[in-house]
């Protein structure tokens, strides 16, 4: 029983809107792109689409896998099954 609940805890993926201006998630792996109309993040539980005006990233923590963002938020969109061909957004700027 102790390995299932590590494993759970390992996925845990969390989400909190506040009048959907402020989002904040757990569970983050990465931000895959970034632009002020559209948020595409992997989480422990999939990718997910962010799609709204003026977004942007408050905070981004990926040792605690969270992430804090604000704006006009209009869509939140899972995709269990991603086909992305593009690197990842933090892995290319330090590259």
């Amino acid at each position: 029983m102790v390995v299932n609940e590590k494993r759970e805890a390992a996925v845990k993926h969390n989400i909190s809107m506040d009048n959907r201006q402020r989002f904040s998630a757990s569970g983050i792996v990465e931000v895959i792109s970034f632009e002020e109309s559209v948020i595409i993040i992997d989480t422990k539980q999939g990718v997910l689409v962010i799609k709204g005006k003026n977004l942007h990233i408050d905070k981004l923590n990926l040792e605690t896998s969270e992430i804090e963002l604000n704006g006009q938020i209009d869509s939140l969109t899972y995709n269990s099954n991603p086909k992305r061909k593009t690197k990842g957004f933090i892995k290319s700027l330090f590259k």
